[in-house]
């Protein structure tokens, strides 16, 4: 048999997005099983494309059965060290295919889930609940003693959070994604979901206020249009015109540029590297327009 293996290293939202790179893949080589290596499998369940799955730091008898004396391709590759990335040049499933020798078939992510498992999630999602359901995902990030409950480079402030919720917490149940350290917005309520049953969330959402995180990738992968915010990245190199993309209506007033390298700025969100002279950066009325506007 031929194998390719494609290791992923980083988070749930860059292995959403790998799935579009790995379809293309696929797609120009068809007759090699693909072999994904990653920190969330979860991600890549039922996948048409994808031979097995291995998690990191779980591949035992790997090397001698895929690797020694196998007609193997390995795609180990971080398109996030690219100039095209770093020089915001390219979306990045265009630079991970140019990398991985792939061409682009435009398919975009996907996530694959059986019609048993979306009735149970659904089921989790609804219960009890009355009215139109609204997603919020206003912070990203991880946790650990390095990380921070709000990173400025990548999440909703607060500001306009509020604003939001106090628009239409009469009118949806609004559910509010993020890890127990970060702000809770009253009128919103936390979403207890494992890994995979989050990824389905935005498929039973009537309105999904998003950031650059893994949800926005979860809703293109399942054709669910949401309004999603940008700060420090690019939509044109990590989100999808398919979704209404909005950035700030304030310009940087401080030159924060001298503790930094290849990047801007730490997208953890150093607060000594925020270059705004107020916390509330985005158009409020904007961002409810908009979401008013999506059936």
């Amino acid at each position: 048999m031929k194998y390719s293996i494609f290791h992923v290293e980083g988070g749930i939202g860059k292995n959403i997005l790998a799935t579009a790179v790995v379809s293309s893949v696929k797609s120009t080589d068809p007759e090699r099983n693909i072999i994904v290596v990653t920190a969330w499998p979860q991600v890549w369940f039922n996948n048409p494309n994808v031979y097995q799955i291995y998690p990191i730091g779980q591949a035992a008898n790997f090397y001698k059965n895929f690797v020694k004396e196998k007609d193997t391709k390995i795609f180990r590759i971080d398109p996030y060290h690219t100039e095209d990335y770093i020089l915001n040049k390219k979306h990045l499933i265009d630079i991970w295919c140019d990398l991985v020798g792939a061409q682009n078939n435009g398919v975009g992510p996907k996530l694959f889930f059986s019609p048993l498992e979306l009735q149970s999630i659904q089921a989790k999602i609804l219960n009890g609940v009355t009215k139109p359901i609204f997603l919020l995902h206003a912070n990203g990030g991880g946790v650990g003693p390095h990380s921070r409950p709000y990173s400025w480079y990548r999440d909703l402030p607060l500001q306009n959070a509020v604003d939001v919720v106090e628009y239409f917490k009469n009118d949806f149940h609004i559910y509010q994604l993020g890890y127990e350290d970060q702000t809770k917005i009253p009128g919103t309520n936390p979403l207890k979901l494992d890994t995979r049953e989050v990824l389905a969330t935005p498929l039973f959402c009537r309105k999904r206020l998003l950031i650059d995180s893994f949800s926005q990738h979860a809703a293109r992968a399942f054709g669910q249009k949401s309004v999603v915010c940008w700060i420090g990245n690019k939509p044109e190199v990590l989100g999808y015109d398919f979704h209404v993309n909005l950035n700030p209506n304030v310009e940087p007033v401080y030159d924060t540029l001298h503790s930094s390298y290849l990047d801007d700025a730490d997208i953890g969100g150093n607060p000594i590297q925020f270059p705004y002279d107020r916390l509330k950066i985005f158009d409020s009325n904007e961002i409810i327009n908009n979401l008013v506007s999506i059936p």
